[in-house]
C-alpha cells in the first residue's frame, strides 16, 4: 500500500507540474493514476476523474452557491423584522475545497472503505460576528431551524408567509425576487449526517452551552460540534442539502453549510490544535497523506498559483487553498 500511495502522490505533483491550468491538471491528475496500471488505484483515478468533470462544469454550482447565501441573508433578515430582539451580525462567505485537499479526501475515504462522494466541495459559511458568545450561539442555532425549514420546505406555510414578504418588499428587484423563488422551488433534502464520538473537548477555554436550540426533527442531520467539541477544541455546526437526480437544476449536488462564531472561527483558523490543518493532520496520519500530497515550489505549473521555501502560498484558483468566491458581512 505505501508504494502505491507513493505513486499516486508522484501522478499528482507530474500533474500540477506540467499543467498550466487547474483544471488541466485534475484531467491529467486522474490520467496519470489511470495509466499506472495498477489494479488497485483503478476505482480512485475514475473518483478523481469525476471530481475533475465536476469542477470543469463548476459554474452553475458556484453561482447556486451564491443565490443560496442570498437567500440565506433574506431568511435571516426575515427573522430579524420578526423578532426585534433578534440583531446578528453575520459573514456570508461560499467556498470552493482546494483541489489538493478533495483529493487527499477522496482517498482517504477509499482507504478507510467510506462512501467516497465528496459533498462539501461546496461550502457556504455564516460566521456570527456578535461578541456575546452565548446570544451568537442562540442566533445560530435558530438561523440553523429557519435554513433548514425553508430550503427544504418543511413549514410550508411559513414559506408562504415569506414568500409574501419578499414580493411585497420594494427594495429587493425584480430580478432578485426571481432568484430567491428559483432557489425555494428545488427539492432541496437534509442529508443524515455522520455519527460524531462521544467525549467533550478538554479544554476550559471554550463555551459549551446547556441546552441546545436545534429543532429535533432536524438534529438527524446537523453535526453539533459545538455541544460537542472535537478533542481538539474545534467548535461548529455543519449540515448537507443535496439536490436529487431529479431536480430541473444542478442534480446530484452537495453544499456543506458551516455556521460558527467569530471566537470558534478564531479558534478554527488560528489555534494551533483546533485549526482545520492540525485536525487533517491527524486524522491522516495513519497513511501519512499530507506528505503524499506535499507540494514544493518547483512543482507548480499552474498559473496563479505561487509557493515560496518559506511555505508562503498565493493560491488565486483553488489548487492548495479553497476558493473563497464571495464573502460579505451584514448587520441586521
Amino acid at each position: 500500500m505505501k508504494k502505491n500511495l507513493e505513486i499516486v502522490g508522484e501522478c499528482f505533483r507530474k500533474a500540477v507540474k506540467e499543467s498550466s491550468s487547474l483544471l488541466e491538471a485534475t484531467e491529467t491528475f486522474a490520467r496519470n493514476v489511470h495509466e499506472t496500471g495498477i489494479p488497485e488505484l483503478q476505482p480512485y483515478a475514475v473518483l478523481m476523474k469525476k471530481s475533475g468533470e465536476a469542477r470543469k462544469e463548476s459554474y452553475l454550482s458556484t453561482k447556486l452557491v451564491e443565490d443560496m447565501l442570498f437567500l440565506a441573508e433574506h431568511i435571516v433578515l426575515y427573522r430579524s423584522i420578526k423578532e426585534k430582539s433578534f440583531k446578528p451580525y453575520i459573514d456570508f462567505s461560499g467556498r470552493k475545497k482546494s483541489f489538493q485537499s478533495e483529493s487527499k479526501k477522496v482517498l482517504q475515504h477509499l482507504l478507510d472503505l467510506k462512501e467516497p462522494t465528496v459533498k462539501d466541495r461546496f461550502a457556504c459559511r455564516l460566521t456570527f460576528l456578535n461578541h456575546n458568545e452565548i446570544e451568537a450561539i442562540q442566533m445560530a442555532e435558530t438561523t440553523i431551524n429557519d435554513l433548514i425549514s425553508f430550503f427544504c420546505g418543511y413549514n410550508p406555510e411559513e414559506k408562504e408567509l415569506f414568500l409574501s414578504w419578499i414580493a411585497h418588499k420594494s427594495s429587493i428587484d425584480k430580478k432578485d425576487k426571481n432568484k430567491i423563488r428559483s432557489v425555494l422551488k428545488l427539492p432541496f433534502e437534509l442529508v443524515l449526517a455522520e455519527i460524531q464520538s462521544n467525549g467533550q473537548s478538554p479544554q476550559d477555554n471554550i463555551y459549551i452551552p446547556d441546552k441546545i436550540n436545534i429543532l429535533k426533527e432536524y438534529r438527524y442531520g446537523v453535526k453539533n460540534y459545538v455541544a460537542n467539541p472535537k478533542e481538539t477544541g474545534y467548535q461548529s455546526w455543519h449540515f448537507v442539502l443535496h439536490l436529487p437526480d431529479y431536480s430541473p437544476s444542478c442534480p446530484g449536488f452537495y453544499v456543506e453549510f458551516q455556521l460558527r462564531t467569530f471566537a470558534m472561527h478564531w479558534r478554527a483558523e488560528f489555534d494551533e490544535k483546533a485549526s482545520h490543518n492540525h485536525y487533517a493532520e491527524t486524522k491522516d496520519s495513519k497513511y501519512n497523506l499530507d506528505k503524499i500530497f506535499a507540494l514544493s515550489p518547483e512543482d507548480i505549473g499552474i498559473e496563479g498559483v505561487r509557493l515560496d521555501s518559506n511555505g508562503h502560498c498565493l493560491d488565486m484558483v483553488g489548487l492548495i487553498q479553497p476558493k473563497i468566491f464571495i464573502s460579505k458581512a451584514v448587520q441586521f
